[in-house]
């Protein structure tokens, strides 16, 4: 069992990614290829870049207090730890993003890709986007978002997807403020497990 904290546990503040878990470096070219190496807002110094595989542990740890926080989740750290590991092994699954302040992790987000055989182009869908209590109302989602939309653009990206709990609230007046709606589809879905 790995030994990550919950993410209810304030005595276990792990906001630093480890310097190495041992995980092989992909060979192969992610499915997003972002063509950016990121940004820096010189103002707040925030930097948005792909995430490398030896954060593993430190996604998962803002991963799994994304999960409380927005669903009471108590994902399994191991399974979740796979997952990631799992993108990093097999880059068109994915690709993870982070930003960080003086080099220390305050948000993370996954884009996967919806092809559209309508548009000959990629939906990028933002998944598990998560950032820290104390840096939210500061522009953080903003930044990420421009990020990912520059990213996006320049490969080809029709559009930028996601999903929201429908009782966060605060969540869908921040999509909305910055462009996102829910009017043209209703998301629904059947588990296979």
């Amino acid at each position: 069992m790995t030994n990550l904290p919950h993410p209810a546990d304030p005595s276990q503040p792990n906001t630093s990614f480890p310097a190495s878990t041992g995980l092989p470096v992909p060979h192969s070219q992610p499915a997003v290829s972002p063509t950016t190496s990121g940004s820096t807002d010189d103002r707040t110094g925030l930097h948005i870049r792909p995430a490398r595989p030896e954060e593993t542990e430190g996604l998962a740890t803002l991963i799994l207090a994304m999960a409380w926080e927005s669903e009471g989740m108590q994902l399994n750290p191991d399974t979740l730890l796979a997952g990631i590991r799992a993108v990093f092994n097999n880059p068109a699954l994915g690709t993870y993003w982070v930003a960080e302040l003086g080099q220390v992790p305050i948000a993370c987000t996954l884009i996967t890709l919806e092809w559209s055989d309508w548009h000959n182009a990629s939906y990028w869908w933002i998944q598990s986007l998560y950032i820290q209590p104390e840096h939210r109302g500061k522009g953080v989602f903003e930044q990420i978002l421009h990020t990912l939309e520059q990213a996006a653009a320049s490969t080809g990206g029709r559009e930028l997807r996601l999903y929201v709990e429908k009782a966060n609230a605060r969540a869908i007046r921040v999509y909305e403020r910055n462009g996102f709606d829910g009017e043209h589809y209703h998301y629904m879905s059947k588990s296979l497990i």
